[in-house]
């Protein structure tokens, strides 16, 4: 057991003197841009109780990326970009609806398919703007133009929450 816990502590304190050689932070280390990431929910439940104690709006994505080219697109171009993360992160709750496969029995058994078709999503990939109450808010189709069309999009329909477009 004493064994077993030397090699343990030694194969740690190894792993984090490469990590400090290198100048990358250690497995665990957080830092102010991580505070920057989107935090991706695939629960809309627990996006809910995360609205309700937030007071912020879900951004729920309807994607397919392992078949859809422009959900591909959107996530490497938008969703991944710095500036993306940097001005919305800390604004929505953001929820990931993933229908791997768009076959018609595949969307059927998706845990998703019910609010697809509660906000009428008929085109992949597409944001849909809620409230904690589930009330659609406003829609962001796909469009090309990189992150900052959809930062000034969203942030301009989410300073006008009476507005219900597409």
């Amino acid at each position: 057991m004493k064994i077993l816990f030397v090699l343990f502590a030694t194969c740690l304190l190894s792993t984090k003197m490469i990590y400090a050689q290198v100048g990358m932070p250690s497995p665990g280390y957080y830092d102010q841009n991580s505070m920057e990431r989107i935090r991706w929910i695939t629960s809309y439940t627990d996006a809910v109780s995360l609205s309700q104690s937030t007071s912020k709006p879900i951004a729920i994505l309807f994607t397919g990326t392992n078949w859809c080219p422009a959900c591909m697109k959107l996530e490497r171009t938008v969703l991944r970009h710095p500036e993306f993360e940097r001005a919305l992160s800390q604004r929505f709750i953001f929820l990931k609806a993933e229908f791997p496969d768009y076959s018609e029995a595949a969307v059927a058994a998706s845990p998703y398919k019910t609010l697809l078709d509660r906000y009428g999503v008929n085109q992949f990939p597409t944001i849909v703007v809620v409230n904690s109450n589930g009330q659609m808010l406003f829609t962001v189709n796909y469009r090309d133009g990189g992150p900052q069309t959809y930062i000034q999009e969203m942030l301009q329909k989410i300073n006008q929450p009476m507005r219900n477009s597409g």
